[in-house]
Parts: C-alpha cells; structure tokens; sequence
C-alpha cells in the first residue's frame, strides 16, 4: 500500500496553523542547519519555510519511504532529501543546529537512533521530537479487539509491550517476523532516561492531546 497519501495529508497539516493537528518545531535564529529525521516529503522542512534555501537557513531531510522521498524531490527540487535510517546517519559529526523527527522515532531503535542524533548536532544544538505515548497504542489495542481483528491485535500486543520494556530497561525490540520491524510508544521515564545516557541536557517532555513532545540540548 502506498504511504504517499498519507505524507500529502501530513504536508496539508503542516501547511495549515489552525488545524488540531498542527504540530510543528520552533525555529529559533541559531537554527540555521536543520535535520528532519523521518522526513516523509519533507513536509515538516516545507511547512517551516525551508523548501527553497534562502542564505539563512537550510533544511535536509532523511527517510526509508523512497516513494515519499521521490515525491518531495519532484515537487521541491531544491530541498535536498536522502534515503537513510535514524541510526545510521549519512552526515559528519555535528553538522547541525537543529535535529527534528515528527512522530518517525516510534519506527526506530531508540537509544541507537538518539546517539545519532547527539553526534551529528553540533554542541548547543537542539533536538524536537514528537513521540507516540501510551494513549495512542490504547486506543489501537481497543480498535483491533473492537473490530477483531487478530493479526493487528497481535502486533498491537507487541508494540505494548516494547514501550512497557523501554520504559523499564530502555531498550527496544524488533517484531519477530524476521523483517526487522521496531514500534514502540514512549513515554516521559523512558524518554528522559534514554535522552540522558545520550548525553542530552535541559530536557522538557510536554504530554499534550495529540502527542508527546520531548526537547533537549546537547552540551557545548
């Protein structure tokens, strides 16, 4: 199934301040080189003014949906997007001012991919994520047992249980299907214990109604 439809809704959100869903990073002046890690189309860079590079800020964005990704080149051909994975970032040691990842971190191995993240800001840089919190797997778990359906009840399972082990161990795992497949929620004792051993300071967790938003520093 193609994800294509769902990163153009994603980019009408991001486009759009007064809907519900609208949730997006502030950009502070010192932000002049920014990484959005699960970029989709690249729709958050857009929806921040950093489609086309203007001299004062730059943004690049990295996701695993080539088709995503395909997209946003055909539509913003100046807004550089590239396939790689969160924990395995194609860029020098602090290359940037700002890291973001819209609700994308969820799909990744956590405490690898915020290792990646510290390396690749430059000291004093910021990191904005937005996170899937319990509530969202609650409500996915209810769905699937409403509608029976077993197979989405099952994985919903796991994902329960990954987020309950990464708030109490802090790690994750894959789904055991041999594809390699991560999904976790997060909540605030995971997040600010992972966010730590990665070596991020001042960090704030804001659980509001649409999603969890975690940010931090990396010291300099």
């Amino acid at each position: 199934m193609s994800s294509l439809p769902y990163h153009l809704a994603e980019l009408a959100i991001a486009l759009d301040p007064t809907r519900p869903e609208h949730l997006m990073p502030a950009l502070a002046p010192r932000h002049r080189r920014v990484l959005d890690v699960g970029c989709g189309a690249g729709q958050t860079l857009v929806g921040s003014g950093m489609a086309e590079p203007d001299g004062e800020r730059e943004g690049w964005g990295v996701d695993v949906d080539v088709e995503a990704l395909a997209a946003g080149r055909a539509r913003w051909p100046r807004l550089p997007l590239a396939a790689a994975r969160g924990e395995a970032l194609p860029f020098a040691d602090a290359s940037f001012d700002l890291v973001v990842s819209r609700v994308a971190l969820p799909y990744m191995r956590i405490p690898v991919a915020l290792a990646e993240f510290a390396r690749v800001l430059r000291p004093g840089g910021d990191l904005w994520l937005a996170l899937h919190d319990w509530r969202m797997t609650r409500g996915e778990l209810r769905d699937a047992l409403r509608r029976r359906a077993w197979k989405a009840l099952a994985y919903r399972g796991y994902v329960a249980l990954n987020g309950l082990a990464f708030q109490v161990a802090g790690r994750v795992f894959a789904f055991p299907d041999g594809r390699g497949r991560v999904e976790s929620w997060q909540g605030a004792r995971g997040m600010r214990t992972a966010l730590a051993r990665a070596g991020f300071v001042d960090v704030a967790l804001d659980g509001g109604r649409r999603a969890m938003v975690a940010t931090a520093r990396r010291p300099g």
